[in-house]
């Protein structure tokens, strides 16, 4: 229903936006490679517009690696933490890093490297464990290989 809704309402706006944050989304993947960056959310959905952030889950036994990384990258990252609930009914906090360029936004969650490969937390509204795009599967999602715009 959302999809139709802005598909109506923001058109082609919309998919111009969609098609910036997944460009944008894979540039921030490829810098964060070392810590294996699924993409995950309304970018990943494909039910972003242009106020949505670009979430991506990370994967580091030591958060503060990816911690120092993005403060020498110069990305000024906010740190919290975010609850995640699991298909097994525990509740976990997570490091949270949050970017903003003034026209995009990030949030980064990092999880232990054990996670990569388990299931993957559950989506708050639908309870279903999130849908997650390792770099190379959103590459071949969007079909954005090679695009520079």
């Amino acid at each position: 229903a959302l999809r139709e809704q802005q598909g109506l309402f923001l058109g082609l706006r919309q998919e111009d936006a969609l098609g910036q944050l997944r460009r944008s989304a894979l540039e921030l993947m490829r810098l964060l490679h070392a810590f294996h960056p699924c993409l995950t959310g309304a970018v990943q959905s494909g039910l972003a517009d242009r106020h949505s952030p670009i979430e991506l889950h990370l994967f580091s036994d030591r958060c503060e690696d990816l911690l120092l990384f993005l403060e020498d990258a110069k990305l000024h990252p906010i740190s919290s933490q975010r609850r995640y609930r699991y298909a097994d009914g525990r509740t976990e906090p997570r490091p949270l890093f949050r970017l903003d360029n003034g026209e995009q936004q990030a949030e980064l969650s990092c999880f232990p490297l054990a996670e990569r490969h388990s299931g993957a937390p559950l989506d708050r509204l639908q309870q279903r464990p999130l849908r997650r795009l390792s770099l190379g599967a959103a590459e071949r999602e969007f079909d954005l290989l090679g695009d520079s715009d």
